[in-house]
């Protein structure tokens, strides 16, 4: 048996009686995709590319002797698309914010040509970052802060906490305080004013209640 491609790669294959049928063979050969390399008994292929199965059948259910069957198979990939690290060479296991990420797609179906190929990919992220509004509960539980969290050695323009929030669970998976709350809460408070340095522990305390009773209120049907 001969499988060929329209690359130009050709293997040729023995075939193994399927057991209890002697009417039935099989044979099978390792592909990938590349250049055509002669006798190394793998198929070279590429996007595209169609495969033609040929063999001779030496005596037909109608008595004809030596009859050509040949059967043909478009090449089709399966695409797969993962964050790695910036080699490559590993599959990254989160994405940092202010980090690189590397995107790798694996799709034999655009790899149509000797040259580089190009793709579009477009990136979604499934949450969204938004400002943390003062009747949030993250403010309002235990403490109150009507004002949000307070501005401690700001680090941008924007002196509103923000957070990324999981709609679903309705939860806070990030909280995002664009100075230094620890400021107030060291020996001295770095000399904030008592409200600036009550806020900040209140806030510190809300943060982590919020993390706690969410966890509770998630895991309450796992636990016994």
């Amino acid at each position: 048996m001969q499988v060929t491609s329209s690359l130009g790669d050709a293997v040729t294959l023995e075939t193994s009686p399927l057991s209890g049928d002697a009417s039935l063979h099989l044979a099978s050969v390792a592909t990938e995709v590349g250049v055509p390399v002669p006798d190394d008994g793998v198929l070279q292929v590429r996007g595209g590319d169609t495969l033609k199965v040929q063999y001779i059948d030496d005596n037909t259910q109608a008595g004809q002797k030596d009859v050509a069957r040949d059967k043909t198979v478009k090449v089709v990939s399966t695409g797969s698309a993962t964050f790695t690290l910036g080699t490559f060479e590993g599959r990254a296991a989160a994405a940092f914010i202010n980090q690189p990420l590397s995107v790798l797609v694996t799709d034999a179906d655009r790899d149509t040509g000797d040259e580089a190929d190009t793709l579009n990919v477009r990136v979604i992220s499934r949450y969204k970052t938004e400002d943390e509004g003062l009747d949030d509960p993250i403010f309002r539980q235990p403490y109150v802060l009507p004002n949000g969290a307070p501005e401690v050695q700001p680090h941008s323009s924007n002196p509103r906490a923000l957070g990324v929030y999981h709609p679903g669970q309705k939860r806070w998976m990030v909280f995002y305080h664009p100075g230094d709350l620890n400021d107030a809460w060291k020996d001295g408070a770095s000399g904030f004013d008592r409200r600036v340095v009550k806020a900040s522990y209140d806030t510190g305390i809300n943060i982590i209640y919020h993390a706690f009773t969410q966890y509770l209120r998630l895991t309450k049907k796992d636990r016994k």
